[in-house]
This record gives structure tokens, sequence and C-alpha cells, in this order.
């Protein structure tokens, strides 16, 4: 087995990916939702990890009309993002299967 390597912000990547592989997220959105969950996204961390993953052609934005206000930015995953997606998701599970082991050898 591979060792997985996962960080702070390879989490929010994870969980961003996640997040606009259901549907279409804005910014704001994404900071709502997470913060309506209690996870906590560090100041300033959010804008430059959307930046690089858009870089990295892992998501894409379109503008959307508001009813009220400006029109908005929002994200969307594309076939790339999907790829990059189920590799984290299989790290992950690698990881929990870690803890697992962890906590058998422990109790």
């Amino acid at each position: 087995m591979t060792r997985p390597k996962f960080t702070n912000k390879t989490l929010l990547e994870l969980i961003v990916l996640t997040m606009v592989s259901v549907r279409q997220y804005s910014a704001n959105e994404i900071l709502s939702k997470l913060s309506s969950i209690d996870f906590i996204v560090p100041k300033g961390s959010l804008h430059p990890l959307l930046a690089k993953l858009k870089r990295q052609n892992l998501i894409a934005s379109q503008f959307e009309e508001m009813d009220i206000g400006p029109s908005q930015k929002s994200f969307y995953l594309t076939e790339n993002g999907q790829c990059r997606l189920k590799e984290l998701k299989t790290n992950w599970h690698k990881i929990e299967h870690i803890i697992y082991k962890i906590s058998r050898k422990t109790s």
C-alpha cells in the first residue's frame, strides 16, 4: 500500500472538490456551508485554493446573474477534477484504514 500524503490544504481541497462535484457553488456559498457544519476555513485560504484548482483545470467557473446585486462567479468540477477527486478519496480511505488499524492495536 502506498503511503497517503494528506495536509490541511489537501483536506480542504478534497472538501471543495467534493462540494462542487455535487452542484455549482460560489466562494461565499462554500464558506457559508462549511461554517454551518463547524468546519473552520483559515482566513485567506479558500480564494487562493480556488485559483489554484482553476489553474490546474480541476474546476471551472461561470458567472451567474443574481436577482439582487452583481453577478456571482460559481465553480464546478471538470473532468480532470473528477480524476483528482477520485485520487483524493482513495487516499482518504487509506488514511481511514490506517486509523482503524491503529485503534485496533491500542484498544
